[in-house]
């Protein structure tokens, strides 16, 4: 699950409302969910600028069965959330911010706060330190497995390219290592598969790259509301086709010939 956005002539602004100040008036994010497995655009909405991610992953995880792994990142971060897909007999996979509260149970029943700039301290490159059962957050103490793992030289340039080609500033808080937590037992996702995991999430950040380069989806004239919004939807209705299309020519080349066809390079057959 990600969002892309890009800005619109002011004039849409009623409708897609955007952050204003250095930026556009107006915006439009487009929230997708997409099955990884299969293919299918499971959820997609067009919304202002502004909406918030998380409450969209909110709305998302009513729609989840038993046995669904979930990939979130930040932005969908909520920790009540979680707690509601380990109810839905789910399994997610999720980034954390720094200043979560992470706790563990002492002998006595009580709680101990973790630091933990102190855990990763001496963790080398590549390196996945495992807590099997800590609590996370200060109302909920939501149970749960974390991870921290140190980013790779690679990986690190990768983010700050990634942010650079999105305009996005880097957060003050921003480190080199990833706090991620599970619902997972070790025995179904060890430790050192967690992150590897985690990183299939970047195949939508692929499929939001060829909207752009390939159908300049961020590309709109001054034109009525109403004919942007039929443009608009209609590019989605046609994204989704593409999508398909797409998703079973590189299923057929692998399973006949054992072979890999990118995503970007798909679409431009398409």
């Amino acid at each position: 699950m990600d969002s892309t956005s890009f800005q619109l002539p002011s004039s849409y602004a009623k409708v897609f409302k955007g952050f204003g100040g250095g930026g556009s008036e107006s915006g439009v994010k487009i929230q997708l969910e997409y099955e990884l497995l299969s293919g299918e655009f499971l959820g997609m909405t067009a919304d202002h600028a502004t909406s918030n991610d998380a409450k969209y992953g909110q709305e998302r995880t009513k729609t989840l069965q038993a046995q669904d792994l979930v990939l979130r990142d930040l932005g969908y971060h909520d920790i009540g959330d979680l707690e509601n897909i380990a109810q839905c007999k789910a399994y997610y996979i999720s980034r954390i911010r720094w200043n979560t509260q992470v706790y563990q149970k002492g002998e006595a029943g009580n709680w101990i706060l973790l630091h933990i700039e102190s855990l990763t301290k001496n963790l080398e490159e590549g390196e996945t330190l495992e807590l099997p059962e800590v609590y996370i957050g200060l109302k909920y103490k939501h149970r749960t497995r974390l991870l921290l793992y140190r980013l790779k030289q690679n990986e690190w340039e990768k983010r700050l390219e990634h942010h650079e080609k999105m305009k996005k500033k880097m957060p003050k808080s921003a480190n080199k290592v990833n706090l991620l937590v599970t619902n997972t037992s070790s025995e179904k996702l060890p430790a050192t598969e967690v992150y590897a995991f985690y990183s299939l999430r970047w195949q939508i950040e692929i499929l939001f790259k060829t909207w752009k380069s390939i159908f300049r989806i961020h590309v709109s004239k001054r034109i009525k509301l109403e004919r942007f919004q039929c443009h608009l939807y209609g590019q989605l209705l046609r994204l989704c086709l593409v999508a398909s299309v797409t998703y079973q020519m590189r299923r057929l080349l692998w399973e006949k010939q054992g072979k890999e066809m990118s995503e970007l390079k798909c679409a431009y057959m398409v």
